[in-house]
Protein backbone atom coordinates (compact mmCIF):
# COMPACT_ATOMS: atom_id res chain seq x y z
CA UNK A 1 0.00 0.00 0.00
CA UNK A 2 1.36 3.25 -1.21
CA UNK A 3 1.68 6.65 0.78
CA UNK A 4 -1.49 7.78 -0.89
CA UNK A 5 -3.68 5.19 -0.50
CA UNK A 6 -2.68 5.11 3.42
CA UNK A 7 -3.74 8.80 3.32
CA UNK A 8 -7.20 7.68 2.01
CA UNK A 9 -7.92 4.75 4.19
CA UNK A 10 -5.52 4.05 7.18
CA UNK A 11 -7.86 1.76 8.64
CA UNK A 12 -7.15 -1.43 6.63
CA UNK A 13 -3.15 -0.63 8.28
CA UNK A 14 -4.28 0.18 11.63
CA UNK A 15 -6.31 -2.97 12.16
CA UNK A 16 -3.86 -4.94 10.77
CA UNK A 17 -1.06 -3.60 13.40
CA UNK A 18 -3.89 -3.06 16.30
CA UNK A 19 -2.48 -5.45 19.61
CA UNK A 20 -4.37 -8.28 20.00
CA UNK A 21 -6.68 -7.42 23.16
CA UNK A 22 -9.93 -6.17 22.31
CA UNK A 23 -12.11 -3.27 23.74
CA UNK A 24 -14.32 -5.68 25.15
CA UNK A 25 -11.60 -8.17 27.10
CA UNK A 26 -9.78 -4.15 28.23
CA UNK A 27 -13.61 -3.10 29.56
CA UNK A 28 -14.10 -6.46 31.31
CA UNK A 29 -10.72 -6.19 33.36
CA UNK A 30 -11.88 -4.96 36.94
CA UNK A 31 -8.22 -3.07 36.81
CA UNK A 32 -8.65 -1.17 33.92
CA UNK A 33 -12.56 -0.20 35.07
CA UNK A 34 -11.14 1.06 38.04
CA UNK A 35 -8.22 2.66 36.78
CA UNK A 36 -10.93 4.96 34.36
CA UNK A 37 -12.70 5.39 37.16
CA UNK A 38 -10.00 7.14 39.06
CA UNK A 39 -8.66 8.75 36.18
CA UNK A 40 -12.45 10.57 36.03
CA UNK A 41 -12.54 11.22 39.71
CA UNK A 42 -9.34 11.50 41.04
CA UNK A 43 -10.53 12.50 44.87
CA UNK A 44 -12.89 10.03 44.71
CA UNK A 45 -12.12 7.43 47.85
CA UNK A 46 -14.51 4.57 46.06
CA UNK A 47 -12.61 4.73 43.06
CA UNK A 48 -9.29 4.68 45.08
CA UNK A 49 -11.02 1.09 46.62
CA UNK A 50 -12.16 -0.44 43.80
CA UNK A 51 -8.34 0.02 42.14
CA UNK A 52 -7.17 -1.16 45.27
CA UNK A 53 -9.91 -4.04 45.40
CA UNK A 54 -8.94 -4.80 41.95
CA UNK A 55 -4.99 -4.98 42.60
CA UNK A 56 -5.23 -7.59 45.50
CA UNK A 57 -7.55 -9.58 42.75
CA UNK A 58 -4.71 -9.17 40.78
CA UNK A 59 -2.13 -10.31 43.81
CA UNK A 60 -0.17 -7.04 43.50
CA UNK A 61 -0.89 -6.32 47.26
CA UNK A 62 1.96 -3.76 48.07
CA UNK A 63 0.01 -1.25 45.41
CA UNK A 64 -3.40 -2.52 47.03
CA UNK A 65 -2.22 -1.10 50.22
CA UNK A 66 -1.23 2.04 49.04
CA UNK A 67 -4.77 2.34 47.70
CA UNK A 68 -6.76 1.08 49.65
CA UNK A 69 -4.99 3.34 52.64
CA UNK A 70 -5.64 6.28 50.65
CA UNK A 71 -9.13 5.31 50.08
CA UNK A 72 -9.38 5.20 54.38
CA UNK A 73 -8.35 9.22 54.31
CA UNK A 74 -11.81 9.79 53.15
CA UNK A 75 -13.69 7.04 53.67
CA UNK A 76 -12.71 5.12 57.28
CA UNK A 77 -15.81 4.00 58.14
CA UNK A 78 -16.40 0.65 55.74
CA UNK A 79 -15.86 -2.67 57.23
CA UNK A 80 -15.12 -3.97 54.04
CA UNK A 81 -13.08 -1.70 52.93
CA UNK A 82 -10.65 -2.20 56.51
CA UNK A 83 -10.95 -6.69 55.79
CA UNK A 84 -9.78 -5.73 52.31
CA UNK A 85 -6.87 -3.43 53.85
CA UNK A 86 -6.05 -6.50 56.03
CA UNK A 87 -6.31 -8.83 53.18
CA UNK A 88 -3.75 -7.01 51.73
CA UNK A 89 -1.68 -6.49 54.44
CA UNK A 90 -1.60 -10.16 55.05
CA UNK A 91 -0.64 -11.07 51.27
CA UNK A 92 2.45 -8.38 52.00
CA UNK A 93 3.80 -9.95 55.05
CA UNK A 94 2.47 -7.44 57.54
CA UNK A 95 0.84 -9.34 60.18
CA UNK A 96 0.22 -6.82 63.00
CA UNK A 97 -0.84 -3.90 60.54
CA UNK A 98 -3.59 -6.72 58.99
CA UNK A 99 -4.54 -7.48 62.84
CA UNK A 100 -4.98 -4.24 63.08
CA UNK A 101 -7.39 -3.43 60.00
CA UNK A 102 -9.27 -6.26 61.18
CA UNK A 103 -9.96 -4.96 64.47
CA UNK A 104 -11.38 -1.91 63.05
CA UNK A 105 -13.61 -3.16 60.59
CA UNK A 106 -14.96 -5.77 63.50
CA UNK A 107 -15.64 -2.98 65.55
CA UNK A 108 -17.71 -1.57 62.68
CA UNK A 109 -19.12 -4.96 61.85
CA UNK A 110 -19.15 -7.74 64.63
CA UNK A 111 -20.84 -10.45 61.94
CA UNK A 112 -18.22 -10.38 59.67
CA UNK A 113 -17.05 -14.18 59.96
CA UNK A 114 -14.28 -14.00 57.44
CA UNK A 115 -13.16 -11.40 59.38
CA UNK A 116 -12.52 -13.21 62.86
CA UNK A 117 -11.64 -16.29 60.90
CA UNK A 118 -8.90 -14.55 59.72
CA UNK A 119 -8.03 -12.82 63.35
CA UNK A 120 -8.13 -15.92 64.73
CA UNK A 121 -5.34 -16.97 62.05
CA UNK A 122 -2.98 -13.99 62.47
CA UNK A 123 -3.15 -13.67 65.83
CA UNK A 124 -2.11 -17.61 65.69
CA UNK A 125 0.49 -16.87 63.73
CA UNK A 126 2.29 -13.98 66.14
CA UNK A 127 1.37 -16.42 69.03
CA UNK A 128 -0.75 -14.52 70.73
CA UNK A 129 -3.21 -17.47 71.40
CA UNK A 130 -5.94 -15.84 74.10
CA UNK A 131 -6.94 -13.55 70.90
CA UNK A 132 -6.87 -16.28 68.38
CA UNK A 133 -9.29 -18.56 70.84
CA UNK A 134 -11.41 -15.24 71.55
CA UNK A 135 -11.79 -14.38 67.38
CA UNK A 136 -12.70 -18.67 66.46
CA UNK A 137 -14.83 -18.72 69.33
CA UNK A 138 -16.78 -15.92 68.11
CA UNK A 139 -16.14 -16.98 64.65
CA UNK A 140 -18.09 -20.48 65.54
CA UNK A 141 -21.18 -18.26 67.23
CA UNK A 142 -21.62 -16.82 64.15
CA UNK A 143 -21.37 -20.05 61.83
CA UNK A 144 -21.91 -23.16 64.07
CA UNK A 145 -21.07 -25.42 61.25
CA UNK A 146 -18.33 -23.76 59.63
CA UNK A 147 -15.42 -25.93 60.17
CA UNK A 148 -12.73 -23.20 59.93
CA UNK A 149 -13.36 -22.18 62.85
CA UNK A 150 -12.31 -25.24 64.85
CA UNK A 151 -8.92 -25.72 63.29
CA UNK A 152 -7.76 -22.85 66.33
CA UNK A 153 -7.09 -24.11 69.61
Amino acid sequence: MGRKAFRQNPAPVMAATAPAVTQEKLSADPEVQARLKLRSAPADAMARYALGHALLAAGRTSRAVSYLLAAIQSVDDNPELWLDLARALKADGRTSEAIQALEASLRMNEQQLEGWLMLAELAQTVGVLDLARDAAGIAQKLAPNDMRASAYP
